[in-house]
């Protein structure tokens, strides 16, 4: 139409960037629809059973409310113990992972979870907006997934290229030359100029970055990780479920390995659907030395009573007990043990239990404190075991805080940290934090603050995040100067005319493609 003949492959680039964009937008709702499925479990109860069968939304939780707390979830508010004595666990208030039995009539805190085997009837104290639960799972559903800082530059990207193109184009007209070839040269500028550094390969970075922490189980969460990552000074770690693993560890299972096969049995049926520590660290150890398998658990009625044990009556007549030592029987005679099997109230073994340090944590604190990070423990636990964990861990006493509540762990996260917590007494210190981890679980309070959640039983991801963090902004700033350099020279052949919409079509994939396999190189290490 113009009689410029080259004019005709403007057409050929606006369909390619549409398909473009096209393809990243549906890469954006995939990416979006997987960071809903992860952070869609919420901590603590949606709707409250009643006594009289029906259901009650936890906002609408009041003074003088009764309902019932089913078994494994966190009380919402604080409520008086109104049914049956109860067990319960206080470790999302005060870090201690040792359950508390409760007796009627006893005013229970909110946050408590219920460890017992049966829904226990409760009388709420307070409304559930006033209390611990919704003040430490407030904002939890989490910020909106958007790279803002690439958004910003994308805009200033854009609009100084058109500006470069207008102002070309204009230059051109005022010189005297034709209106198709002005046009030319204003095309060639849209079409030279590429955004791959900045709409491409940043993206495709981090995709390949998270990708690498996905293969040793770090998930990241938020789009600016990285930036966050680069200004990190200082780590700060709960204790119980963070430095330790969730579950306890069997400290005696030559224990668990002299039992015979009926009292393995009957050992098997007492843990098998208990929420309690010392039952899961049973279970687990029978699970891994298949000692559970050899013999099938028994088949009987498990009755409970809380803060005590569990016991059953098995076919045989044989009445079999799983509780705190002398409960149903004469102590073992280990001083040590917190729990006792019993047949007929006659003692058969003693278990003792210890805090299991996460694998290779001390080698990983030591690798993190040489790389030049301040490592320091802000835990609600007693000072005893926070001492006994740092001394493990080779961290100086001033480095170990203990007997924290939530407001006090928030106030002794500086600017500068990461905070890697597990449970909804780290919420506050999370807002705090500029950063911010947790052990993947079922809880989704922290699971919807978070930056990232890490699989397995060691520590070796953190490390690891701070190390891809590294290259990843190494892999930026040479993707940056390879495009700063093809952006300059292709304006500028733009602007002095040496560049045809063609060979404008030509260069842009051509600059894309490299880099790309920049970015992909130097990330697939």
């Amino acid at each position: 139409m113009l009689g410029v003949r080259d004019l005709i492959y403007f057409d050929f680039v606006a369909t390619f960037i549409a398909l473009m964009l096209l393809g990243r937008l549906l890469q954006e709702k995939a990416s979006a629809a997987s960071r809903r499925h992860l952070s869609s479990r919420d901590a603590a109860p949606r709707e409250l059973a009643t006594p009289g069968g029906g259901s009650l939304p936890v906002g609408d939780l009041a003074p003088g409310t009764e309902f019932l707390l089913a078994p494994g979830s966190a009380l919402p508010a604080a409520a008086t113990l109104t049914g049956g004595d109860a067990e319960f666990s206080l470790e999302w208030i005060s870090g201690e992972p040792e359950p508390r039995p409760w007796k009627r009539g006893r005013r229970v805190p909110s946050g408590a979870i219920n460890i017992g085997r049966a829904p226990v009837a409760l009388r709420a104290e307070e409304a559930y907006a006033d209390s611990l639960v919704a003040k430490l799972t407030a904002g939890a559903k989490g910020r909106a997934f958007r790279h803002a800082g690439l958004e910003r530059l994308l805009r200033w990207y854009l609009g100084a290229v058109l500006g470069i193109a207008v102002a070309g184009f204009a230059a051109w007209l005022a010189s005297g030359a034709k209106f198709g070839d002005a046009l030319q040269v204003f095309i060639s500028v849209l079409v030279v100029s590429c955004p791959c550094a900045i709409g491409v390969a940043i993206p495709l970075a981090d995709e390949l970055a998270a990708g690498a922490l996905r293969r040793i189980g770090l998930f990241v969460k938020s789009a600016d990780i990285w930036a966050k990552l680069s200004g990190i000074r200082r780590i700060a770690f709960d204790k119980t479920g963070t430095l330790t693993l969730e579950v306890p560890e069997l400290a005696n299972p030559e224990a668990l390995a002299a039992l015979d096969p009926a009292a393995r049995s009957a050992l098997a049926a007492l843990v098998r659907d208990s929420l309690h520590p010392a039952a899961q660290a049973l279970r687990e150890a029978l699970e891994a030395t298949g000692t559970g398998g050899s013999a099938p658990p028994m088949v009987g009625e498990v009755e409970e009573t809380p803060g005590q044990g569990v016991a059953m009556a098995a076919g045989d007549g044989a009445r079999w007990t799983l509780g705190r030592p002398g409960w149903q029987g004469e102590p073992a005679g280990d001083p040590d043990a917190s729990s006792q099997l019993c047949r007929n109230g006659r003692a058969v073994a003693a278990f003792r239990f210890r805090e299991a340090l996460r694998t290779g944590a001390a080698d990983e604190i030591a690798q993190l404190r040489a790389a030049g990070l301040d490592i320091v423990i802000l835990s609600g636990d007693r000072r005893a075991n926070v001492a006994r964990m740092g001394a493990a861990l080779g961290l100086p006493p001033d480095a170990c805080l203990a007997e924290l509540t939530p407001d006090q762990k928030a106030e002794r996260v500086g600017e500068g940290t990461l905070f890697l917590g597990d449970g909804a007494n780290d919420s506050l210190a999370f807002d705090a934090a500029a950063c911010r981890g947790t052990p993947a679980s079922d809880s989704g309070i922290l699971g919807a603050k978070c930056d990232f959640f890490f699989l397995g039983r060691g520590l070796r991801a953190i490390r690891a995040a701070f190390q891809v963090a590294a290259l990843r902004r190494r892999t930026v700033v040479n993707a940056f100067a390879f495009a700063l350099i093809y952006n300059a020279a292709a304006v500028g052949a733009a602007l002095a005319g040496w560049m045809s919409p063609l060979l404008a079509a030509i260069l842009m994939p051509i600059s894309s493609l490299v880099t790309l396999a920049l970015v992909t190189a130097s990330l697939r290490r």
